[in-house]
């Protein structure tokens, strides 16, 4: 059997880091034979060599690569688990797990807002995650909440949902570039180069992005291509080319040297959702959720 042991863990952590057991040692403040012995039983422990050495040079090994996800993993469940505990013994009411995507994270703010007023000592753990962590942490069912597009939870029957707002696409322009042609028709960017979403960082907004452009018969010449949207932002800005953005993320990573143009057509609105478990047994989810359908009562459910 394994015994987990929080400072073996953020040896490792550590180590994995630097590369160095020396670093380490001078980090936390103990010996460097210490740090070595700590290792050393932590790979008794698993039965697994998690360094090696090919000279000089301290390097994972595959063993190592796959523990440090679990490693981090459960040195964050063993510090937040801490903290509840203490949270509750200094009067806290329970705790509420949310799932936040970038598009929706002023719809959000505003719920957080809310429930703060109304529920101060409730503890809220939020995490913003991409596309492909997104559709799986709600596959997996790893939050009571999410702030996410209604496709990520539209069949979905383990969720329930109401429509929060509708996000629209907008064209990126560097203000050093020609007034912007008309925006029903696409034919005029054909000169210009693309800065594009990767479809593994963000699967929903690189297929809006492909869709809009084959339904307006343009094929956009892509000369840089990025995980996050911020990035494609910063290289319409230097000049490097269009795209197209969400205008929630357009107040998020506002630039003053890019035009803003939205464009017009149903297909480049967005359904956006806050989203909660069908079954609800956390009694400090319940009241969550009694304040976004207070917030968003007038607007649309899925059920």
């Amino acid at each position: 059997m394994v015994y987990v042991d929080s400072n073996k863990l953020e040896y490792f952590i550590s180590a994995t880091h630097s590369l160095n057991f020396s670093e380490v040692a001078r980090l936390h403040h103990i010996s460097q034979p210490a740090i070595s012995r700590q290792i050393g039983l932590l790979e008794e422990e698993l039965g697994v060599k998690l360094f090696m050495r090919i000279g000089k040079q301290l390097l994972l090994t595959s063993e190592g690569e796959m523990f440090l996800h679990e490693a981090v993993m459960i040195l964050d469940a063993i510090r937040n688990a801490t903290i509840n505990v203490k949270r509750l013994n200094q009067g806290g009411q329970g705790r509420v797990t949310v799932l936040v995507s970038n598009t929706c994270s002023a719809i959000y703010r505003k719920c957080l807002e809310e429930f703060s007023l109304c529920y101060p000592n409730i503890v809220i753990e939020a995490t913003v995650a991409l596309g492909y962590e997104q559709q799986k942490s709600i596959n997996n069912g790893d939050f009571d909440f999410c702030f996410c597009s209604e496709y990520m939870v539209k069949d979905n029957d383990n969720y329930e949902y109401i429509i929060t707002h509708q996000d629209q696409m907008f064209l990126a322009m560097p203000k050093s570039y020609p007034p912007n042609p008309d925006m029903t028709d696409f034919s005029g960017f054909s000169d210009y180069p693309f800065i594009g979403i990767s479809y593994a960082s963000s699967p929903s907004l690189s297929e809006t992005i492909k869709s809009i452009c084959i339904s307006r018969g343009y094929t956009p010449n892509i000369i840089h291509q990025y995980n996050r949207i911020d990035a494609a932002i910063w290289s319409v800005e230097a000049g490097a080319g269009i795209s197209l953005i969400p205008k929630s993320l357009i107040s998020l990573y506002f630039t003053e040297n890019v035009n803003y143009t939205p464009i017009p057509g149903e297909d480049c609105f967005v359904n956006c959702v806050a989203a909660w478990q069908r079954n609800i047994v956390n009694s400090a989810a319940t009241m969550f959720r009694d304040v976004i359908i207070e917030l968003y009562s007038t607007t649309d459910r899925g059920e």
